[in-house]
């Protein structure tokens, strides 16, 4: 290998950027002209009217409401100081942004996860409580999406933290630390029925190795992705990631290529074509994997964990407790190309220290959403949720 060749590999290495195979490096002896980043089509700075005084874990959408679940006590109006009592649940008007001053329910632990249904009247909240409006709930629940009121007859349960829910017509999955759901052995990955939470008879994915933290589907599919910590599924290898049918769990054939050796998965998101994936463990990165494909398309490394992992519109979206993605600076969020994962211009600045970081990201016709730990962005003191607006 010549010097120049040489020197352009370790600067490539030192960049954390993975090439791909088929990917040519520029001819040596004439200079590269700098290429500017691709265009965003978010503004920055993004707007807040309400701040809460915790973290903001998990967000939904439905037409004309916004949700938000976390760790936290109170939501204050950021333009008088207004503080009112919410418990790790709050909901807005997704058109001005205004509290919904009726929706109240309240939490005993932490909200983790939140999903809704199109065209369903229930939000579906998982995490680590043992109570829902005071009376008992085992770590996930279905909340009216009117006025917050628990469903008495959706009786779902787990023995211990759930992490995600995904809403599948007539199913609701669940991925999460527990051992037991209803009373009956359910590890890590379970289906229940939309109506009542009662578990689906049958359905088994067989997690081994450890657990699973995230989910995910592509629009149109037939399997459920699945990500975390876990060495296989339905008793094949699978390091972190794979896939395993909605119907009755089985798993897939897809056996993608494990990212490390000591890294997990802590979210997962997917096109109609690539899935993706944000890691945790030494630093982190965000990859993506063609549809069947078994090594990555592209991998960009981070200096922290990648808590969340978003796609919208050819564009994917990260966020966690990292400052720096591929070599360049980006604090706890970062937008980049779904095709090669270019770093686009946006580059928002969290005013607050890198770690909790970003933890939801949610988009829409009306912007994107972000929750976390942060306590300010762009000069503004908007504290756990913001949008950015499009342009």
């Amino acid at each position: 290998m010549r010097r120049s060749q040489a020197v352009t590999l370790a600067l490539v290495s030192t960049l954390g950027i993975s090439l791909g195979a088929g990917v040519q490096l520029p001819a040596m002896g004439a200079a590269a002209k700098p290429t500017p980043p691709p265009g965003s089509h978010l503004r920055n700075p993004p707007e807040s009217r309400w701040s809460v005084n915790g973290t903001v874990f998990a967000i939904a959408q439905t037409a004309k409401r916004v949700y938000v679940g976390g760790n936290f006590s109170s939501v204050t109006r950021n333009s008088d100081g207004l503080r009112l009592r919410r418990v790790d649940l709050a909901a807005f008007d997704r058109a001005s942004g205004g509290l919904i001053r009726t929706w109240r329910p309240e939490s005993d632990g932490v909200v983790r996860t939140l999903a809704t249904f199109p065209a369903g009247d229930k939000l579906y909240v998982g995490g680590s409580f043992s109570a829902l409006n005071g009376a008992p709930e085992s770590n996930v629940a279905a909340l009216r999406l009117s006025d917050g009121s628990t469903d008495p007859v959706w009786q779902g349960a787990t023995d211990r933290i759930v992490r995600d829910v995904l809403v599948r017509r007539k199913r609701v999955y669940l991925a999460g630390a527990f051992r037991t759901v209803d009373g009956a052995p359910a590890r890590s990955l379970t289906a229940l029925r939309r109506g009542n939470g009662s578990l689906v008879p049958g359905w088994d994915a067989q997690v081994g190795g450890g657990l699973v933290d995230t989910l995910a589907r592509a629009p149109g599919g037939v399997d459920l992705f699945a990500g975390g910590t876990f060495s296989s599924l339905g008793g094949r290898p699978r390091e972190n990631l794979g896939s395993v049918a909605f119907s009755n769990g089985a798993v897939s054939s897809w056996a993608p290529q494990s990212p490390c050796s000591r890294c997990f998965v802590l979210d997962v998101a997917a096109s109609a074509t690539t899935v993706f994936t944000g890691l945790a463990g030494p630093g982190g990165a965000v990859q993506a994997f063609r549809s069947g494909a078994v090594t990555p398309l592209w991998t960009r490394h981070t200096n922290g964990d990648v808590q969340v992992v978003h796609y919208s519109n050819h564009r994917v979206f990260a966020g966690g407790h990292f400052v720096k993605v591929a070599g360049v600076q980006r604090s706890q969020m970062v937008e980049m190309r779904q095709g090669d994962g270019r770093l686009t211009g946006f580059s928002p600045r969290f005013a607050s220290p890198s770690h909790p970081g970003v933890w939801a990201i949610r988009s829409g016709r009306d912007g994107l959403r972000v929750g976390g730990g942060f306590t300010g962005i762009q000069g503004h003191d908007y504290s756990g949720f913001c949008i950015f607006g499009l342009r």
